[in-house]
C-alpha cells in the first residue's frame, strides 16, 4: 500500500512485471518438472534483476505449489487489474496442474475465468487455446459437461489454427471424454479418432 501510495506508476508495474516473471519463471520450471505431460507455453523472457531458481524435484516442486498456491492465485487477478494479461493467462497456465491433481475445483474454475478473459485481451493464439481448454476442463469439474464442451472445440479450433497437433490430440481426446460421459457414444467414437490422428501427425 505504501509502495501504491509513493511510487508512480511506471516503477509499480515494473515491480509486478518481475514479481510476476519470477513466478512465471520458476512456477512453469516447476509445472513441466512435475507434469510433464501438460501442454505449455515458451519461457519469455525472464524480466532483468529476476533471479529463478525453481525447485529441482517432484517433493520440492509439491512443497513449492503448496507454498504458492494463494499467491499465485492472488497474483492472477492482480495482474489483470494492472494489464499484464500476458502475465496473467500464463499464470494461469502455471498453476493449472496443481489445482486439477489436487482437486483445488473452486480455485481452478476461479483462475480459468480470469485467465481466458485476459487471453481474449492479450490476443496470444496460443495462450487463447490453452485458457479455452483449461477453461472447459474446469467447468467439466462441476459436472456441467454441455457449458464445459463449447470451451474445448474452440481450443481444438484454436490449436489448429496453428498447426499445433498435440494440442489438437489432447483436446479432442477431453472431447471424447466428455461425449462419452454424456452417452454420445458415435460422437466419443469420431473425437478419439480425431485425437489418434493429431497425435501420430505430432509423432
Amino acid at each position: 500500500e505504501l509502495a501504491e501510495a509513493e511510487d508512480p506508476e511506471p516503477v509499480r508495474r515494473a515491480a509486478l512485471a518481475r514479481l510476476y516473471g519470477w513466478f512465471i519463471g520458476a512456477g512453469r520450471h516447476a509445472a513441466r518438472l512435475r507434469f510433464p505431460q501438460r501442454m505449455t507455453f515458451d519461457p519469455p523472457p525472464v524480466p532483468a534483476g529476476v533471479l529463478v531458481e525453481p525447485p529441482c524435484d517432484d517433493d520440492a516442486v509439491d512443497a513449492w505449489f503448496a507454498a504458492e498456491r494463494e499467491s499465485l492465485l492472488a497474483a492472477i487477478p492482480q495482474a489483470a487489474a494492472a494489464g499484464l494479461d500476458g502475465d496473467a493467462w500464463r499464470l494461469t497456465d502455471v498453476v493449472s496442474g496443481f489445482l486439477v491433481r489436487n482437486a483445488y475445483r473452486r480455485d481452478y474454475a476461479a483462475a480459468t475465468a480470469v485467465g481466458l478473459a485476459a487471453a481474449e485481451r492479450d490476443g496470444d493464439v496460443l495462450g487463447l487455446a490453452l485458457m479455452a481448454g483449461n477453461r472447459g476442463i474446469s467447468l467439466g469439474y462441476t459436472g456441467d459437461l454441455p457449458a464445459a464442451r463449447p470451451y474445448v472445440e474452440r481450443s481444438a479450433e484454436l490449436f489448429g489454427s496453428i498447426g499445433h497437433d498435440l494440442g489438437v490430440g489432447n483436446a479432442e481426446l477431453e472431447l471424447g471424454t466428455m461425449c462419452s460421459r454424456l452417452g454420445e457414444v458415435d460422437r466419443a467414437v469420431e473425437h478419439a479418432t480425431r485425437a489418434l490422428t493429431a497425435f501420430t501427425a505430432a509423432g
